[in-house]
């Protein structure tokens, strides 16, 4: 089987030997978990209509299914498993470990489990199928889907759909059927990243994912974040410059291209959301120089930080209402807050330096993956890349490494475990091939032999 599989519309195919394909395909286990992925979606975002249901019913199915799935492709995961992400395993242990020193040991091990179960729906999906054309039209059925109702819960419930209240921030902001207007904006964005993807790449019609992209873009816009719109494009350029590089005017042109992408685009978000040399911008978001108070909030976490710099207060235990250095940071900033929306201070405060070393290694090795996998497949870098780009950048301003069942933790977890998987299916090939070359020349030297034998 040819490694030379770059623009082929069957790229996962000729990655994955077919025996191995052909094995994880069989069966309805694949259609579960594409089942139990897009649930798991969708209930992520989904919050204003789904909030009189109780997190354990809502969630216990989806888990139920990943754990079955990944019970029936052992085989599978078994000689996948040493290429799994080694960062984050170790995250997730430390952040089992800290319960030793929580305030609450149970509420710890009840927080694990639910960082454990989020990344297991992830496992289940890749496992399941193994080709990833089949998660991004779901995914795109389930934005759109979600976007969908989004619009008309704003336009005909806008008690449910739109922000109101004297918060200058939410006010007159859409957030559809999400629990706040950032999850729409985070939504959307992937939509706008995958869709652009999909046209990119020519997986779905144009007509199809030009809709999808001009229904992200308009929900963006009406969710008033601007932290998400600016992040989606910086995304969108990526898939383009990555998929489309006739675009870019040649040599000079995409290296002027990149200079931007790299330099000018992320200086152009911080003095757009947190300096008020932008006015209108930040007037129209709802902006101001402390970055809608995100600012006061992070320096009154470091304060607490500095008290337990090394070990942290254990996972998701300073935010879980009874904690006294929530009360001291709620009072300190003048914000009523449940999270650190900054995801990596709250990594920092929840599992301390040790914790942040470890996610800083996570970070180090899904980077090196995304190299091996620019060379293994340009399609799958197009998709992978910018959505890690977007993860890294947004946790900047939201919080969604830590967040448990977070959508941006849902997706980290997804794109880390399949650029795993399919660095594992190059390796697989590459072997094989080697193997199959070996074969044919001592078949080869079998016949030499013979043949002077012969003579």
């Amino acid at each position: 089987m040819s490694m030379q599989h770059v623009d082929t519309g069957n790229d996962q195919t000729s990655v994955m030997p077919q025996r191995v394909a052909s094995a994880a395909d069989r069966g309805i286990t694949s259609w579960l978990a594409a089942v139990a992925w897009c649930l798991a979606f969708a209930f992520a975002f989904w919050g204003s209509l789904l909030i009189d249901i109780p997190f354990r019913n809502r969630w216990l199915p989806v888990l139920v299914i990943a754990f079955l799935v990944i019970i029936s492709r052992l085989r599978l995961f078994i000689p996948m498993a040493p290429y799994i992400n080694k960062g984050m395993i170790l995250m997730l242990l430390w952040a089992v470990a800290s319960a030793a020193w929580a305030p609450s040991a149970v509420f710890v091990v009840t927080q694990s489990i639910s960082a454990i179960g989020v990344s297991m729906m992830a496992l289940a999906f890749v496992l399941a199928g193994w080709y990833p054309e089949r998660f991004e039209r779901l995914m795109a059925i389930t934005i759109a889907v979600l976007l969908v109702m989004s619009l008309v819960v704003a336009i005909t419930m806008p008690e449910i759909g739109i922000h109101s209240g004297t918060d200058v921030s939410l006010r007159n902001s859409w957030r559809g059927v999400t629990f706040q207007k950032n999850g729409l904006g985070q939504l959307a964005s992937v939509g706008v990243i995958l869709f652009t993807f999909l046209w990119a790449s020519g997986r779905i019609r144009t007509l199809w994912a030009i809709s999808g992209l001009l229904l992200s873009l308009f929900m963006v816009l009406k969710s008033r974040s601007s932290t998400s719109l600016m992040l989606a494009l910086i995304s969108c350029m990526g898939v383009v410059m990555i998929l489309r590089p006739q675009l870019a005017i040649g040599w000079l042109g995409r290296r002027i291209t990149m200079t931007f992408l790299i330099v000018a685009l992320p200086l152009g978000i911080y003095l757009a959301v947190a300096t008020p040399y932008i006015g209108f911008i930040g007037g129209y978001f709802g902006k101001d120089a402390t970055f809608s108070g995100r600012t006061l909030i992070w320096q009154a976490i470091l304060d607490e930080v500095a008290t337990r710099p090394l070990q942290g207060s254990g996972l998701s235990s300073f935010w879980n209402g009874a904690s006294a250095g929530e009360a001291r940071v709620q009072f300190k900033s003048q914000w009523k807050v449940s999270n650190g929306h900054n995801g990596y201070i709250d990594i920092l405060n929840e599992l301390g330096l040790v914790g942040l070393f470890m996610f800083l290694g996570f970070i180090v090795i899904h980077s090196l993956g995304l190299a091996k996998l620019a060379r293994i497949s340009r399609e799958h870098y197009a998709l992978h890349m910018p959505l890690f780009i977007y993860l890294l950048l947004a946790n900047v301003s939201e919080s969604g490494w830590m967040f448990l069942i977070a959508p941006t933790h849902l997706i980290g977890m997804y794109t880390s475990l399949e650029v795993s998987r399919l660095v594992f299916a190059d390796a697989i090939n590459r072997a094989q091939n080697r193997w199959a070359a070996h074969s044919r020349r001592g078949t080869d030297l079998i016949g030499d032999d013979r043949r002077s034998s012969a003579s």
